[in-house]
């Protein structure tokens, strides 16, 4: 075993050596699957670069990192403040004041770095000891039931979860020979809305499943301003910048998922109607259509229609095969045909 460690070692140290000398980058793939991406430095940061100027509207540069510890502190401020108010007006309780009060030691704020999905490079923002962490876990805790019943009759996040749904009677019903799959990707799922257009689809499904009821003894006003310090107060680091986000949130937490999955729900009750079977899994939705492919592309141009300033960046595909996530999905003489890609295999580490 010790022998093993050892050349396993020694092989590292010579592909690390490798890469520095060709001045190269091996990076994996944002799919957390056994595949990595091989590019020269100049060319990987050439493209981080591009990203962030194309995104440049997602986020709001606040100042360098010289001044990090008067940006921080003001964050630190405006929310313990907020939450003063909030405990005096008896809109939280002390312990949850107390929970998510802040001090300076908690925070460090941490760089973006980035992935390849595909060819393309792809932001991760990390949120451990960020500003607005507390803020994350407590809200997690508190809205999960409630936004996982909400979503239970359109959301999937496994493969075979997906497949059971498709034999459902709701689903096998609206399979005819003629009937088209229809997959959209939806490219921005983590951005798609200003963040308090983001607040506002929440609370107004929040509201609607719950009657404007409390949740956990918590007021939808009380619901409404956590989420409004959430989305507005995350920061990030990024060439020795400090950046916070103006629209959308960070994608490296499974309750960020949640919160998008939750507005996209809301974008497809505004949407679509009940005469076809739809599904989301994850950032792609997946549907059926029984009309002719004119009205189709008709229906696929309205979904470009959106509110001001709310953008959805869609990549559509339709037939009578597909792919979906891990999946190979066909219509096949009126019953569905599905298969696992059998690459689809998770790293052991």
């Amino acid at each position: 075993m010790l022998e093993r460690s050892y050349h396993e070692q020694e092989l590292i140290g010579t592909i690390q050596q490798c890469l520095h000398e060709h001045n190269l980058i091996l990076r994996r793939t944002t799919h957390h699957t056994n595949q990595f991406y091989l590019i020269g430095q100049d060319r990987f940061y050439e493209r981080c670069q591009n990203y962030m100027k194309q995104h440049q509207d997602d986020y709001e540069l606040l100042s360098s990192i010289s001044n990090m510890e008067t940006i921080v502190n003001q964050h630190i401020h405006k929310i313990n403040m907020t939450l003063n108010f909030l405990e005096l007006e008896h809109y939280i309780t002390k312990d949850i004041y107390q929970q998510l009060f802040l001090q300076r030691n908690d925070i460090q704020l941490k760089n973006v770095y980035f992935l390849f999905d595909r060819s393309y490079v792809k932001p991760i923002f990390s949120m451990e000891s960020n500003v607005t962490s507390k803020l994350s876990t407590y809200l997690d805790d508190l809205l999960r039931p409630t936004i996982e019943d909400i979503l239970k009759d359109t959301f999937v996040d496994q493969d075979f979860d997906f497949i059971q749904r498709l034999q459902q009677p709701n689903c096998s019903s609206k399979l005819q020979q003629t009937t088209l799959l229809v997959r959209i990707k939806i490219q921005n799922f983590f951005n798609m809305f200003t963040y308090q257009s983001t607040v506002n689809r929440i609370i107004y499904l929040l509201v609607k499943h719950c009657k404007n009821q409390p949740i956990n003894g918590v007021s939808m006003i009380a619901i409404e301003t956590l989420l409004e310090l959430y989305l507005k107060y995350t920061l990030f680091i990024y060439q020795d910048h400090i950046y916070s986000f103006n629209r959308g949130m960070s994608n490296q937490t499974h309750f960020n998922t949640l919160l998008s999955s939750l507005c996209l729900y809301y974008w497809i009750t505004k949407k679509f109607n009940n005469n076809e079977f739809i599904l989301q899994y994850t950032d792609e939705l997946f549907f059926t259509w029984n009309q002719s492919k004119d009205n189709l592309n008709t229906f696929l141009d309205t979904l470009k229609e959106f509110f001001y300033g709310d953008y959805i960046d869609l990549k559509i595909e339709y037939g009578q095969k597909i792919t979906i996530q891990n999946i190979y999905l066909e219509n096949y003489h009126g019953q569905f045909y599905t298969a696992i890609k059998s690459t689809s295999m998770i790293l052991p580490y």
